[in-house]
């Protein structure tokens, strides 16, 4: 059987790495992490290009847009923070998340974003203005991931009761909700939209649309 090796270690977080996103282009990551900072890195080489400051507390979550121009943090400030990937300069703090913000998601096109976390509600955002679009649903558990499909159609809302909840992206609306007899604690959906896989404390579980 074939064995991985170690490429490179990055180090200079003081604290827990909470979160990782690629980019487009596989040429640099962003790390986000207990010790307030997010950290963009140089793929090739690991070298780490630009420290980005701001949050106030742990950060949890970290999406990168599909042109890879820009990313989106957030965490337990409750804020969801925008920079500027090349310059790494803040362009704008989303505000009005009422609790921590434990997961992100950016659509395919890159004009909203949802976030999630304990016991506050699925929001999203305009992500050019900054304004709050919706509130989904109120949820007094805890959201552990949120995705967005391929095609921008649906998101899929993964919770600690098991609940899995499917929402029209386009509408904001309610279109299913299906349970897994485990916490549910991570989501992808499949490339063509129509399926959402979904994590649990004891397995996967594979959901079809009707």
């Amino acid at each position: 059987a074939a064995s991985g090796a170690l490429r490179r270690s990055l180090t200079g977080h003081t604290g827990w790495i909470q979160a990782v996103a690629i980019s487009p282009d596989s040429t640099w990551l962003a790390t986000a992490g207990d010790d307030c900072t997010v950290r963009i890195w140089d793929a090739a080489s690991g070298a780490l290009r630009r420290s980005l400051t701001g949050h106030k507390d742990h950060v949890r979550a970290v999406a990168i847009a599909p042109d890879g121009m820009w990313l989106a943090t957030a965490g337990d400030d409750r804020t969801v923070r925008i920079w500027d990937a090349a310059s790494g300069a803040q362009r704008r703090s989303l505000t009005g998340n009422t609790s921590q913000v434990y997961a992100m998601a950016i659509s395919p096109d890159g004009t909203w974003l949802a976030t999630a976390g304990l016991g506050d509600a699925v929001r999203t955002w305009d992500t050019a203005s900054g304004a709050q679009r919706h509130s989904l649903a109120d949820r007094q558990g805890w959201v552990h991931a949120v995705a967005i499909a391929p095609d921008g159609t649906w998101l899929a809302i993964a919770t600690n009761d098991g609940t899995v909840a499917i929402w029209d992206g386009r509408s904001d609306r309610a279109h299913a909700a299906m349970r897994m007899d485990q916490l549910a604690q991570t989501s992808a959906w499949t490339l063509d939209s129509k399926s959402v896989f979904v994590g649990g404390t004891r397995g996967l579980c594979l959901f079809d649309l009707r």
